[in-house]
């Protein structure tokens, strides 16, 4: 589909910031790298964790806040929140005649709470949710991109603590030898 609107705008057929510029870029490239988490990583059912997207954008990208859309696409019931995106920078959008809109750039993320339903078992469990999004130069605009992530997670038993399967912190005295310049 991307090849074929971009045809179009090679011929002049469509107007749009994402045209014949945007086609030296690369339509395979993506100046956009994402990661994601939940903290804390293991959940109970009934509780909620953060969902924490991060984003990676190449130097000289941005991606306007406004055109993120993040929604949670299996099925085990898990409701999220509205995102809040950080930082956020101030742009003034060239192709918007000037417009000033807030946009992603560099390091920055989206957090969320994500809810688990009471019914989820115990165990290890693979999310999956999208991410839609518009990265542009100050010169072009790319197709808006829409993609599919997966995340691990596991689901502890009710009543379960959340460090049994995390390594325990070690304690350290402090004595006239300090303690802190030896390894442990």
């Amino acid at each position: 589909m991307d090849f074929i609107i971009a045809a179009f705008a090679l011929c002049g057929m469509i107007s749009t910031p994402a045209s014949a510029s945007s086609l030296a870029f690369g339509l395979e490239q993506n100046p956009v790298k994402i990661n994601s988490r939940f903290e804390p990583p293991q959940v109970q059912p009934s509780q909620s964790a953060v969902l924490i997207i991060d984003f990676e954008v190449s130097p000289g990208f941005h991606v306007y806040s406004d055109t993120v859309k993040l929604d949670w696409t299996s099925g085990e019931g898990i409701n999220i929140e509205p995102f809040e995106a950080s930082p956020l920078k101030d742009f003034i959008d060239p192709f918007n005649s000037g417009k000033k809109r807030q946009v992603l750039e560099d390091q920055s993320k989206l957090q969320t709470t994500a809810h688990f339903p009471s019914h989820l078992s115990p165990g290890k469990h693979v999310g999956k949710f999208t991410v839609t999004y518009q990265a542009c130069s100050k010169k072009f605009c790319l197709f808006p991109k829409t993609k599919e992530f997966t995340l691990n997670f596991d689901v502890l038993a009710a009543g379960t603590s959340q460090l049994s399967n995390v390594e325990k912190p070690k304690l350290m005295s402090l004595s006239k030898t300090n303690d802190l310049d030896r390894k442990s």
